[in-house]
């Protein structure tokens, strides 16, 4: 697997080294210095930041209009006060007092920055380990070592600024270009704001243009999905966090082998600069998935599904006959399976690639017990995290639908 969160080397310009062959730092300073080039960036940062990334992602998140003028037929208000009664007749949950607003790219960078810092930071810390250890386990000669040993210590400064600056650099540009296919807030559940509800007019508008529909009629289908999402956040209580730590114990579980790392230094002199470039792309730094990552990307795959397929039935149920519900759905479901901002975080950034086919199955298993016990039943679902069903019950989804009993599992006060 490659690294989370996009992290990679990038190449130097000219790793190669005019130093003197008889210091064992020459080469070493070249290739270092070529590697940090970002490093004015991070400079006194001990992790990477929300402020960090959004100064990254500065090129790459745009200041579209907040609301176009084409977000007919009403104003941002009054069509969120019209999707909220729609959802009233769809759902069981409560309204939430969090009033609609339009952001801009970097409005929703801005919200959303320090969730991903917080998913980057172990990673980070664990790349900036395995590359201090490449100096450490290099086998040189034991004169040439303790000349490097009074180094050391504000070298391994330097390659962890490094790491924090490179990483902050790669992950800020590509969340500034996430940040302008984002239709609405909570589209991305492992970083959607609790204590707000917003639509990002810009990727709509460009959306709508896409599936050649009228904006006054893919305004309400997106609009009836935030407000349908964000109160399902808003009530489960639990469930953004639930999201979240499942995307944190991935990210926190990163591991580098150390024995690969000292067996690849066996045959690397430390101070060419071009041979440790080229180690750096030899995967040696890449982590192995292990078995609690596994089920923490199966666990968030799971309950990214059943948030999405849920989403879809309401959504579905609440919008009236003018809106071309299965177009939009359709043309929805075909973005979900190729370059989404849910597939394009959870993919390249996280490592897990969305599995279209289980959301789907989700929003079958909620619409059929919707059909055999009602509403209040299917919401009531959300009461607790042990209520829901799991990955199994999606494949073959009649057994926990037959063992649904006819009373309201219930929301907690």
């Amino acid at each position: 697997m490659s690294i989370p969160f996009g992290f990679g080397f990038g190449s130097p310009d000219d790793p190669s080294s005019n130093g003197d062959p008889n210091n064992p730092l020459a080469g070493l300073g070249e290739m270092l210095q070529s590697l940090g080039r970002a490093m004015s960036q991070a400079q006194g940062q001990s992790a990477v930041t929300g402020a960090g990334l959004i100064a990254a992602a500065a090129a790459d998140s745009t200041s579209a209009p907040a609301l176009s003028p084409n977000a007919a037929p009403a104003t941002l208000d009054g069509l969120a006060g019209l999707c909220a009664g729609w959802v009233d007749a769809a759902t069981d949950l409560p309204a939430t007092p969090a009033e609609l607003t339009s952001w801009t790219p970097k409005q929703w960078m801005q919200e959303t920055a320090d969730d991903w810092a917080r998913f980057a930071a172990p990673v980070a810390d664990t790349i900036s380990e395995a590359t201090t250890a490449m100096m450490q386990q290099a086998d040189i000669p034991d004169e040439q070592r303790l000349h490097m040993a009074a180094m050391l210590q504000p070298m391994q400064q330097m390659m962890k600024s490094m790491t924090i600056a490179m990483m902050q650099q790669q992950l800020g540009t590509a969340i500034g270009k996430l940040s302008n296919d984002v239709l609405y807030a909570a589209e991305l559940p492992m970083v959607a704001p609790t204590n707000a509800a917003a639509v990002l007019p810009a990727a709509i508008d460009q959306w709508a243009s896409g599936l050649e529909l009228p904006a006054d009629q893919v305004y309400p289908w997106i609009v009836t999905r935030e407000v349908a999402a964000h109160r399902l956040a808003a009530t489960a209580t639990w469930l953004p966090g639930l999201i979240r730590n499942a995307v944190l114990a991935h990210s926190s579980g990163v591991h580098i082998d150390q024995s690969k790392i000292a067996e690849a230094m066996q045959s690397v002199d430390p101070t060419n600069a071009e041979a440790m470039q080229e180690l750096l792309h030899s995967g040696v730094l890449e982590p192995a998935q292990s078995p609690a990552q596994e089920m923490a990307l199966s666990r968030l795959q799971t309950l990214i599904a059943l948030v999405d397929g849920w989403t879809d039935v309401v959504c579905a149920d609440a919008s009236p006959a003018w809106v071309p519900v299965a177009q939009l759905d359709e043309a929805y479901r075909r973005r979900r399976a190729t370059n989404s901002p849910a597939q394009q975080a959870l993919g390249a950034l996280v490592g897990l690639e969305i599995n279209p086919r289980r959301v789907r199955e989700a929003a079958e298993l909620w619409r059929r017990i919707t059909e055999s016990h009602g509403v209040a039943v299917r919401d009531g679902l959300w009461g607790h995290p042990d209520l829901l069903p799991g990955a199994d019950d999606l494949a073959d989804p009649t057994s926990f639908i037959d063992a649904i009993g006819a009373a309201d599992p219930g929301m907690p006060e």
